[in-house]
């Protein structure tokens, strides 16, 4: 009987420490984002590049390397949000056997990366593509190695950035047509 006693208590306190173990961690929190007095109903939460859209390719008509990122922003829930932001591409080279893949920061023009704000509804809905619910953006950059990184950022509010990369191999099909 007492053996039975210490087995359920053993049982009792196993639960008792489990489940005080998720009330204080949860399943996540979301972060508290307030603006103009009020917290927004979607959040982003992630950004996502659409890697079978996404390309390196030689621009011909320029001599430098012509880069298009598909990348969505997405809430929560794992939905693509349209949302005001701005994004910051930066390029880098990949580092060989390495474990960290950012190898030197390469300049894509004179501040050394690519900024798009998309703060404006007219620029928001300029970048946004309806079929794949992501922003392109496309920009050039001259004397690029075969493999990169691109790494975006998306800003949100000034304290709030939600950041991820993608390894682009150089297309080598012509893209003259």
């Amino acid at each position: 009987m007492i053996k039975r006693l210490n087995k359920i208590k053993s049982r009792v306190l196993f639960l008792a420490v489990l489940l005080s173990s998720i009330m204080v961690a949860g399943c996540g929190s979301e972060p508290n984002i307030v603006i103009d007095g009020e917290t927004p109903c979607f959040v982003p939460m992630k950004i996502k590049f659409q890697s079978s859209f996404c390309y390196l390719r030689n621009a011909k008509s320029t001599g430098k390397s012509s880069i298009k990122l598909y990348i969505q922003v997405q809430d929560n829930f794992g939905d693509s949000l349209k949302i005001p932001g701005s994004f910051r591409i930066e390029l880098y080279r990949k580092a060989p056997r390495s474990q960290e893949d950012l190898g030197e920061r390469l300049s894509v023009n004179d501040s050394g990366y690519a900024e798009f704000d998309l703060t404006s509804s007219d620029l928001n809905q300029l970048h946004w593509d309806r079929i794949t619910r992501s922003y392109i953006m496309e920009f050039e950059a001259a004397n690029l190695p075969s493999t990169i990184i691109a790494q975006a950022t998306f800003i949100y509010t000034p304290n709030y950035r939600l950041t991820n990369t993608i390894t682009l191999e150089r297309e080598s099909r012509d893209n003259s047509k």
